[in-house]
């Protein structure tokens, strides 16, 4: 009979014992082993086959949790390995409770070949089976390489290691809905509902800090901040409520937005129309590459039910106008600074266009034309487009409010399927 040894104080069991309430981990699962095959036969194997798996809550909510260890036969991933997150993810299924993976993985285990293989493909089956009605959250907290970085791409949420990773995954639990047929939990809000923001103009083009500033306790848990820096997204509180925040950050584009910046918003929308949690969008970009990416975007606000509301808090040119939750595309209510502007293209490209042979004060007093009627404030409130022209210290009451009028809207939709 082969041996087999368990170490009981390896890092996948501490990340766990870190990110559960305190004694609420039950583990299951932890005597399997690796099978023996023709390249594989050890005198000892180790318990476990490289990942923790079991159940135990976060704030009293149940969650399962796996936590593999890149210490045991090279971190690969291997048959016996994977039909234990298998097993974990159809509980998972069964019970409508979020999985929280910590991943350190080196990638597939050669010495079992295709079974290895076998066994990724039904974590993928499983995992697009989750994502229609569970929340997944990922975290890297070692190596993840081969089939493993796909299994992580298919999550609702990727978070790299750091020494805050437990806090912002319990966060996360507490913020978010457990499975899609739940809705987020309004909490109390101790915030003034009518704060006076006035250092707020003076972030325009940072996005984070509108954010940050309209924010419940200025609380904005960022996402994905590696990548596509010049769109940020993340969730926020707005009296009490979870909302899913967007804004172009054009302090770090020049006013453009990236293929990457389209990408990570449409992703950001179709998690928060799954967990039925309300978007609010603020605006501000000149132009954009990746026109693929951006019929992506529009894909995803428009399905998504949810409550939506748009803030202008810049100067917005062009089809960026148009995709970026403008009245066209669907939002509910638009916002917009009496200090911004929005239009075709800017005042004076367009008399440019229109008076080829105009003489420069000319050109100036005609763009200032133009200015006010087709790209002012006045102008697109004039023409709906606008629901409402505001100062930008006002920006958190008159969005808390109208947040307040599609309180119930989400959830009505939804009732009536």
């Amino acid at each position: 009979m082969i041996a087999t040894e368990r170490r009981t104080t390896t890092k996948a069991l501490q990340r766990i014992r870190r990110i559960l309430d305190p004694g609420s981990f039950m583990e299951i699962g932890e005597h399997i082993t690796a099978r023996r095959t023709d390249f594989y036969t050890p005198e000892k194997v180790e318990a476990s086959d490289g990942v923790i798996t079991g159940y135990g809550t976060i704030d009293g909510c149940l969650v399962y949790v796996f936590s593999q260890d890149g210490e045991v036969m090279g971190g690969s991933f291997g048959e016996m390995h994977g039909r234990k997150i298998h097993h974990l993810y159809r509980l998972a299924i069964k019970t409508k409770a979020p999985v929280i993976g910590c991943l350190d993985c080196s990638g597939l285990r050669v010495e079992e070949g295709l079974d290895s293989l076998d066994a990724f493909g039904q974590l993928y089956a499983l995992q697009a089976e989750a994502s229609r009605q569970i929340l997944q959250i990922m975290a890297i907290c070692g190596g993840c390489s081969g089939g493993m970085t796909v299994a992580a791409d298919m999550a609702d949420i990727i978070l790299s290691d750091s020494v805050h990773l437990a806090d912002q995954i319990r966060t996360l639990i507490d913020l978010l809905p457990a499975n899609t047929s739940q809705y987020p939990e309004q909490r109390p809000c101790s915030d003034d509902l009518n704060r006076q923001l006035s250092e707020l103009e003076k972030k325009r083009g940072d996005g984070r800090g509108i954010l940050n500033e309209l924010s419940d306790e200025h609380f904005f848990f960022e996402l994905k901040q590696c990548c596509g820096r010049d769109m940020v997204i993340g969730f926020m509180r707005l009296n009490g409520a979870v909302v899913g925040g967007i804004a172009t950050q054009t302090i770090a584009s020049e006013g453009k937005i990236s293929p990457e910046g389209f990408e990570k918003a449409a992703s950001f929308i179709e998690l928060c129309g799954k967990l039925h949690i309300p978007l609010l969008t603020v605006t501000d970009a000149k132009g954009f590459e990746g026109s693929l990416q951006a019929g992506r975007l529009v894909k995803a606000l428009t399905a998504a039910s949810v409550p939506k509301i748009n803030l202008i808090a810049g100067e917005i040119f062009g089809s960026a106008y148009s995709i970026l939750n403008s009245k066209g595309v669907g939002a509910d209510y638009v916002f917009m600074w009496d200090c911004a502007a929005a239009g075709l293209i800017e005042s004076l490209q367009a008399v440019e266009i229109l008076y080829p042979q105009g003489e420069l004060a000319f050109l100036q007093k005609r763009a200032e034309d133009y200015r006010k009627t087709h790209c002012s404030p006045m102008a697109l409130a004039r023409h709906g487009y606008v629901d409402k022209i505001i100062k930008p210290e006002e920006s958190r009451k008159f969005i808390l409010g109208a947040f307040e009028t599609l309180a119930d809207a989400g959830r009505c939709h939804n009732d009536l399927w």
